[in-house]
């Protein structure tokens, strides 16, 4: 936002204008003008790399701890510590190698950094906020429907992400004023770049105009839908067999349970019935006792 109203303010957007080739150039040029001291940019610089190693570790520490609990624990509970050890270590190594060759991928491709990493996020937490509600909200789902509309649903959205990446295909954006690029001179500048821009069909162009912003919802939608899909076809799965904990309580009372909470309650009835019948017939014997030796 800084930076939009510091070059809105100029009136002159360097991107349209052609004064820069990639949108992720606008923040290094604006630090570039507003911190041009000695030693200010790269101490800037050096606060942007310290931020994000510090959360890159946390994550490939965290990949590495989530993989030998669930997929090698069981199978190599018998080695020892020190071997669990290096292992969890070999594999952060190679996390930490495949993030790099991902950061070179992204350099050749090009493209806006923030609509990559976010498209990257979005396109991930829609399946999984789908495949919750699928769980929790229909009964009827099972572990097929789960499984396919949550690999659709996320192969949707890196395919949209993918070719809006690489196709630079994007949505039009609103006009912004260049006027003042002509008395403007920034201090590196680049001579304007053409775009490619392919034809393609219009479901494809529209598919891929969509904003990275709509993929949690897209494929939240998708998961969902192919989910239920899957599951009908597949056979559903009954509802009186789910544990009704595992399901909102809304549903529970609508959906599906009131034969589940009948039995439950009935159960329930029939323990303490149980129950106050055999304290009953212990306080007989007691008075009994109490009156023989009387």
């Amino acid at each position: 936002m800084v930076c939009f109203a510091y070059f809105a303010n100029l009136r002159c957007d360097p991107l349209q204008a052609g004064l820069l080739s990639n949108s992720n150039q606008i923040l290094a040029q604006f630090v570039m003008e507003q911190l041009a001291y000695p030693g200010l940019p790269g101490l800037f610089i050096a606060c942007i790399f310290a931020g994000s190693l510090s959360t890159v570790s946390s994550c490939l520490n965290s990949m590495s701890a989530a993989i030998w609990e669930d997929v090698l624990k069981e199978k190599y509970s018998h080695l020892k510590e020190e071997t669990k050890t290096h292992i969890t270590k070999i594999m952060s190594v190679f996390f930490g190698l495949m993030c790099m060759g991902v950061s070179f991928l992204v350099w050749a491709i090009g493209g806006n950094l923030i609509q990559i990493i976010g498209g990257f996020f979005g396109g991930t937490i829609g399946p999984l906020l789908g495949l919750y509600v699928l769980g929790a909200l229909f009964p009827w789902s099972n572990w097929k429907g789960a499984f396919a509309g949550g690999l659709i649903g996320a192969s949707l959205n890196y395919w949209m992400l993918i070719g809006q990446t690489v196709g630079n295909t994007q949505a039009p954006t609103l006009p912004s004023p260049t006027d003042g690029c002509f008395n403007y001179t920034l201090i590196t500048s680049t001579q304007p770049t053409e775009i490619l821009k392919q034809d393609l069909p219009s479901v494809l162009s529209w598919m891929y105009s969509v904003s990275f912003n709509l993929y949690p919802v897209t494929g939240c939608l998708v998961t969902i839908l192919i989910g239920l899909f899957i599951s009908f076809l597949t056979g559903a799965t009954d509802p009186q067999t789910i544990e009704i904990e595992l399901l909102f309580p809304f549903v529970r009372s609508w959906c599906v349970q009131p034969t589940s909470v009948g039995l439950d309650r009935k159960r329930n009835l029939n323990i303490a019935g149980e129950y106050k019948g055999i304290m009953e017939d212990e306080a007989t014997h007691e008075l009994d006792g109490n009156t023989s030796s009387l």
